[in-house]
Order: C-alpha cells, then structure tokens, then sequence
C-alpha cells in the first residue's frame, strides 16, 4: 500500500512539473508567447521489376480471393441493344465533332482572308501614297527647273 501511495505521489508529482514546464515556459503570463513546431513525416516503397507477378490495382495475390470492398456491385454485363445505343450516341458525337471542327477550319479560313484582304487593302494605299509624294516631288522639282529624272 505504501507502495502505491509513492508511486501515485510521484506520477502526480511528474505529471505537475512537466505541465508547469511547459505551460510557465514560452508565455509570459498575458497570453503572449512564442514557440516552434515540427512536423516530420517518413514513406517507404517497394517495386517489383518486370517479372514479378501483377496482382491488379489493389495488389491482393489470387489467392486471397477477395479484393478491398470499394462500394460499388460489379457492373452488369451490357445487352445488345445498349451496347447499340452506346455505339450510336458515339458516333452522332462523333459527328459533332467533327461538325465543329470542319466550321472552325472554315472560320479560320475566312479570317485569313480578311487578312490577307486587309494587308493587300493596306499595301495598295501604301503604293497610292508613294506615288503621290513622287508625283509631288517631281512637281517641285520641275516648279523650280530642277531636271526630273523619268522612268
């Protein structure tokens, strides 16, 4: 009896010293304080090269016979006329897509064009311009007597 009264003392002892050391260390008694913090965290792997067996994604051998309960029944096998539908809803997708793609070829197309239009527009007005300012210079020089070189 006498035992356990010690060892209940010195439990409650240590018990007590430790939560002083710790909560009368860092703060100072108004609620501020600073401390540290350390997070560690370890992983290991194991890998077999390519002869050893594959036991599927959840990698329980066959001879277990069961694999993790995931929530989901097996799913039913397909009739022939879903197996259709699926097909048919795939191939009018399909023809969507390609629908889309050959408007957004077509549209790329016609932006180009106006481009191109638009730069040839640009370069004509350029080819306009210098051809007044010539005609102009070769007025002044001409206004002037100057000799007027001819092409």
């Amino acid at each position: 009896m006498n035992m356990i009264k010690t060892l209940t003392a010195a439990a409650l002892l240590g018990s007590s010293a430790v939560a002083n050391a710790w909560w009368g260390g860092p703060f100072d008694g108004i609620g501020n304080g600073d401390g540290n913090f350390s997070f560690n965290m370890n992983t290991s792997a194991r890998g077999y090269g390519y002869g050893a067996p594959y036991y599927g994604p959840y990698g329980y051998a066959p001879a277990y016979g069961y694999a993790p309960y995931s929530g989901y029944a097996p799913a039913a096998p397909l009739t022939e006329e879903q197996i259709q539908a699926q097909q048919k809803a795939a191939a009018e997708a399909q023809q969507q897509w390609e629908a889309q793609r050959q408007a957004a070829i077509e549209a790329q197309k016609k932006f180009q064009e106006e481009r191109r239009a638009a730069a040839e527009s640009r370069m004509q007005w350029h080819r306009d311009r210098v051809e007044q300012m010539q005609k102009r210079h070769e007025d002044r020089l001409a206004m002037y007597g100057a000799p007027v070189e001819s092409k």
